[in-house]
């Protein structure tokens, strides 16, 4: 099943940017609300995908509690797209951990940031479907 965003025209005035971001909803599985959000940056803060993925992941593990980096390294896609990859282990409140996976995309000038969370279980199955949904990602559709 193949997916497109809703069109719409926005006119913006003076002074306002598109900072879009995109939440896709998916399945609820060891009580675990599983989400995909998408950020589009029409102005990264460098032209470097690894130094944009750094700067982004650092974002949010300052904004997790009790986080560490568990994955950090340069991936290419099934589709042949080179990616970026940030997988944090963080612990919300007394609960079990997560995984937060960040993939990192650059087309053109513009980066992409997907982002979603997984149990440890998920990790290996609806964290799959998630990277098989990312590589078939076509900016500027």
């Amino acid at each position: 099943m193949s997916s497109t965003n809703c069109k719409f025209t926005l006119n913006l005035a003076d002074g306002w940017q598109d900072r879009t971001v995109h939440y896709f909803m998916g399945p609820e599985e060891g009580g675990v609300e599983h989400a995909l959000t998408l950020v589009v940056d029409p102005t990264p803060s460098s032209d470097d995908l690894e130094t944009y993925a750094h700067e982004r992941a650092e974002q949010a593990i300052e904004s997790l509690p009790v986080a560490e980096v568990v994955k950090d390294e340069a991936i290419t896609l099934a589709s042949g797209t080179p990616a970026y990859e940030v997988v944090i282990k963080w612990v919300p409140g007394e609960e079990r951990p997560l995984f937060r996976r960040m993939i990192f995309l650059m087309a053109g000038e513009t980066a992409y940031t997907f982002t979603a969370d997984f149990s440890k279980r998920t990790l290996k199955t609806i964290s799959v479907q998630v990277l098989e949904m990312i590589s078939n990602f076509k900016p500027g559709v």
